[in-house]
C-alpha cells in the first residue's frame, strides 16, 4: 500500500479468501477463490454465502478484483475451464461491468497450461468507474503463475454517495436476549421519569423514544467496536501459533478453535444484511447469501433518483437541487383542495345504508389489552419504520414488558386526542414507477408512519371493519370482512363468459384514478363521515389523526425539511383503505343507480361493477349508459377532487358490442389487467394466457430458491 492512501472500514473473511475496504468513496474488494474442478462447491459457497458481507449497504461505487478460478463465458477460455452461474449472478446483480476489452487479439488470458488459457483475473467495476477507465493491461508476475491484471482509473470526478438516512433499529440487536434483558430494565427505569412529564404520550415521546434511541445507538456502536477488536485478536492469535514452536497436533486444534471464532464473528455480520430486507425476501431460519444481497441491490438501485426534471423544464442533477425540487412539487401536491359542497350533496343522495349507534359505541369505546395486542401481532415484520425508526418488531418481542404502559398511551391518544405532531409526521419514500425516472410524476410517494401511529389505526380500522360491511355497497371487496379478491375476479369473469357464450353487447371498463389517495379533500373526507352516521366522537378521533400532519422527504436516503400535508388519505396507513372505501362508496352508488347490469341465464341481475380500493372496473351492457356514467364522474370529480385518468383507462368489447362505440374517449384494448389478472375477450384465451405467466413466475421462483440457503 502507497504512504498516504488510506482504507477505511475493512472487512475480512474468516477463511483468508477475501477482503474489502472504502477508498474515497469507493468499495474494493479483493476475492481469491478456492482452484480447481473438484472445488466448484467451495467456490460456488464462497460466491454464494460469504462475498456478500464484504458488499456494501448502500447504494455506491464498487471495483470487484479477483482471482475467480472460474469463467463466466467460454470466450473467456480457449480449453476446458470450470464455469460459475453464481459468479455471473454476482457480477450481473451488482451491474458491474467488466473492465477488459475483449478482442480477437487481445483476449487478456492470465493463466496458461499445455491444455489451453483462460481469463480467470478479473477486474469489475460500477458504470460511473468504467466512465474513468484510463487503461488496463496484463503483466507477468514472479510471485504467480497467473498473469497481473494492472487497471488504471480516474477517480477526480465527484462520485455521487447515497446518503445514510436516519438511525433504525437494528432488529438483529433486538433478538439477541442480552439486549432483550437490559431494555428491560431500562424500561422500568424510564417509568421512573414520566412524573416530570404531564402524560404518558408526552414521556413516551419526549424521553423513551430519545433513550431507546441512544441505547441502541449504544450497544451498536460498542458490538461494532468488539468485533472488530476481537477480529484483530485472533487473527494475531493465529499469526502467533503458527510461528510457535508447538507440537503440529496441538498447533492443528488451536488453529481450528481460532477460526471457528472468525467464522462465528462473520456469521453474525452476515445476519446484519437482514436489516434492509423486506419480510417476502428471507423465510424464518433462513441463512443469508447472495439472493437476498441482489434484492436489496437492486431495490436500492430501482429507488435512486439520479436526475430530475423539474415543472419549468430544468434538469437536476445534484443531490440538493433534486431534493428541492421534489419538496417543491409535493409541497404544492398536498396542498388544501375545496371541496364543493352543493356536487357533495347531490352524490350523497344515493347514500341508502348508515352506520348504526351500537357501531358507534364499539368504536367509541376505549382500547382493550386484546385489541392491542392484535394490533401488535398483525403488524409485519422487516417493514420500513417511520420518522422515529422504531419498528414494530421492538413491540412483539417486548410486548410482557411495554404492554400496559403502551395501551396506556394508546388510549391517551384515542380518547384524549394527545397525539404529539411528532407522532403525526410521515417519511414521504419517493418510489420510481419506471426504471430511470427522470420526472416528478414518474415516482409515486408513499408515506412510511411510526409505528405507535400505526398501531392506533390498525384497532380503529379493526373496528370499523365488521360494520362496513353491512353498510358499503357490496361491489366494494377492499377491507370488508366476507368478500375477496377471488369474488371479485369471479364476477368480471362470470360476465365475460356469459357474454362470449350467449353473444350479448359487454363492456368492461377499468378506471385509472389519477394519484386515487392523494388528490382527496380532508373536507370531503369528515364530510362523508358524518354522511354515512359516524358520531362527532368518532369523526373526532379520526381529524386528530390527520389535523396538523407533515411529512419529510426522504431521496437517496437523504432527509428534506418538513412540509404540511392538508389533503390526501396516506398511503402505508393501515386506516387508508377503509377511509378511502367510504369515500368512494357514493360514486358506487350513483353508478349502481344507473347501470343496467347483465343478467347470467336465470340467476339475479349481477352487480355493474366491482371494486377493490380504487381499483374500479365496470361492465356496461348498454351503450346508452355511457353519458350518464361520464356525468356521474363529472360530479364525483368536482366534489371530491379525484381524476380520472382517461388515457391509462382501458376498455375491452365482448360479444355483440361495437368497437366503434364512444366510451369517454377511452381506448380499447384486446387485453385488461384487473386485480393482478390478465382477461381477454373470451374465457380460453384468459385461462391460457394467465396460467403462461404464472408457470413462468413459478420458474422464476424456482431458480431463485436454487441459491437461498433454505435447508440447514
Amino acid at each position: 500500500m502507497k504512504d498516504g492512501i488510506q482504507i477505511r472500514h475493512v472487512k475480512r473473511l474468516p477463511t483468508g479468501r477475501g477482503i474489502a475496504g472504502v477508498l474515497e468513496g469507493i468499495h474494493l474488494i479483493n476475492i481469491y477463490a478456492p482452484s480447481g474442478a473438484e472445488k466448484k462447491s467451495e467456490r460456488e459457497t464462497l460466491f454464494n454465502k460469504d462475498i456478500p458481507p464484504l458488499l456494501p449497504n448502500t447504494r455506491t461505487e464498487i471495483l470487484l478484483a479477483a482471482d475467480f478460478n472460474c469463467v463466466m463465458t467460454q470466450a473467456d477460455t480457449t480449453g476446458h475451464t470450470t464455469h460459475s452461474k453464481t459468479l455471473d449472478i454476482l457480477i450481473k446483480g451488482l451491474s458491474l461491468q467488466d473492465t477488459w476489452n475483449m478482442t480477437t487479439s487481445r483476449h487478456g488470458f492470465t493463466h496458461y497450461t499445455p491444455k489451453g488459457a483462460a481469463r480467470l483475473d478479473s477486474i469489475y467495476v460500477s458504470s460511473h468507474l468504467m466512465n474513468q477507465k484510463q487503461g488496463i493491461e496484463t503483466t507477468a508476475a514472479a510471485f504467480t503463475a497467473h498473469m497481473a491484471v494492472i487497471l488504471c482509473i480516474a477517480t477526480d470526478d465527484p462520485i455521487m454517495i447515497h446518503g445514510r438516512g436516519h438511525w433504525r433499529m437494528n432488529t438483529t440487536l433486538l433478538r439477541d436476549k442480552v439486549v432483550q434483558q437490559n431494555l428491560n430494565i431500562q424500561w422500568k427505569k424510564w417509568k421512573t421519569h414520566q412524573k416530570f412529564y404531564p402524560n404518558n404520550v408526552t414521556g413516551w415521546e419526549r424521553y423513551v423514544k430519545p433513550m431507546l434511541k441512544r441505547n441502541f445507538q449504544r450497544e451498536g456502536t460498542e458490538r461494532r467496536r468488539e468485533r472488530r477488536t476481537l477480529e484483530n485478536f485472533y487473527y494475531a492469535a493465529i499469526y502467533d501459533t503458527l510461528e510457535a514452536p508447538m507440537d503440529p497436533a496441538c498447533k492443528a486444534i488451536t488453529l481450528k478453535h481460532l477460526k471457528a471464532q472468525i467464522t462465528n464473528l462473520h456469521y453474525q455480520e452476515r445476519q446484519t444484511i437482514a436489516n434492509n430486507m423486506e419480510e417476502s425476501e428471507v423465510m424464518e431460519g433462513e441463512d443469508i447469501s447472495l439472493y437476498q444481497y441482489i434484492r436489496t441491490r437492486k431495490r436500492q438501485t430501482q429507488r435512486t433518483i439520479s436526475q430530475v426534471q423539474d415543472a419549468d423544464g430544468i434538469i437536476h442533477i445534484t443531490t440538493r437541487n433534486i431534493i428541492r425540487a421534489f419538496t417543491t412539487h409535493l409541497r404544492e401536491k398536498y396542498s388544501m383542495i375545496q371541496a364543493d359542497t352543493k356536487n357533495i350533496n347531490e352524490l350523497t343522495k344515493h347514500i341508502r345504508n348508515k352506520i348504526h349507534r351500537e357501531a358507534n359505541d364499539a368504536m367509541e369505546a376505549p382500547i382493550l389489552m386484546g385489541e392491542l395486542e392484535t394490533a401488535v401481532k398483525m403488524g409485519k415484520s422487516h417493514k420500513a419504520p417511520g420518522c422515529d425508526w422504531i419498528n414494530t418488531d421492538y413491540f412483539k418481542i417486548m410486548w410482557d414488558a411495554t404492554k400496559s404502559d403502551l395501551l396506556c398511551i394508546l388510549n391517551e391518544m384515542f380518547i384524549d386526542g394527545k397525539i404529539t405532531d411528532a407522532q403525526k409526521k410521515g417519511l414521504l419514500v419517493c418510489v420510481p414507477k419506471i426504471p430511470n425516472p427522470r420526472g416528478l410524476l414518474d415516482c409515486r410517494p408513499l408515506t412510511l408512519l411510526n409505528a405507535d401511529y400505526k398501531l392506533l389505526t390498525r384497532i380503529i380500522a379493526n373496528r370499523m371493519q365488521p360494520w362496513l360491511g353491512t353498510t358499503l355497497r357490496p361491489s366494494q371487496y377492499c377491507g370488508m370482512r366476507g368478500r375477496t379478491m377471488l369474488e371479485a375476479l369471479a364476477t368480471v369473469r362470470d360476465a365475460i363468459a356469459n357474454a362470449q357464450y350467449s353473444k350479448a353487447p359487454l363492456c368492461v371498463v377499468t378506471l385509472d384514478f389519477t394519484a386515487a389517495f392523494d388528490n382527496i379533500s380532508h373536507e370531503y373526507v369528515f364530510t362523508i363521515l358524518k354522511t354515512y352516521g359516524f358520531s362527532e366522537q368518532v369523526q373526532q378521533r379520526i381529524r386528530n389523526l390527520y389535523t396538523n400532519i407533515t411529512s419529510v422527504v426522504k431521496i437517496n436516503g437523504h432527509i428534506s425539511q418538513p412540509i404540511p400535508i392538508q389533503c390526501s388519505i396516506r398511503q402505508g396507513c393501515p386506516l387508508s383503505m377503509q377511509l378511502y372505501a367510504i369515500c368512494l362508496d357514493p360514486l358506487l352508488n350513483a353508478l349502481e343507480a344507473i347501470l343496467t347490469g347483465s343478467r347470467i341465464g336465470r340467476r339475479h341481475v349481477k352487480n355493474p361493477l366491482i371494486a377493490y380500493a380504487d381499483d374500479v372496473t365496470l361492465l356496461v351492457s348498454d351503450p346508452q349508459d355511457i353519458p350518464k356514467i361520464q356525468a356521474v364522474i363529472q360530479k364525483c370529480e368536482t366534489a371530491s377532487w379525484a381524476r380520472i385518468n382517461y388515457k391509462k383507462s382501458k376498455a375491452m368489447a365482448i360479444g355483440t358490442w361495437k368497437t366503434e362505440t364512444n366510451v369517454m374517449d377511452i381506448p380499447y384494448y384486446s387485453d385488461v389487467k384487473i386485480l393482478g389478472i390478465h382477461f381477454t375477450p373470451t374465457v380460453q384465451q384468459t385461462v391460457h394466457k394467465n396460467w403462461a405467466l404464472t408457470t413462468s413466475r413459478i420458474r422464476g421462483l424456482a431458480q431463485d430458491a436454487y441459491y437461498r440457503e433454505l435447508f440447514p
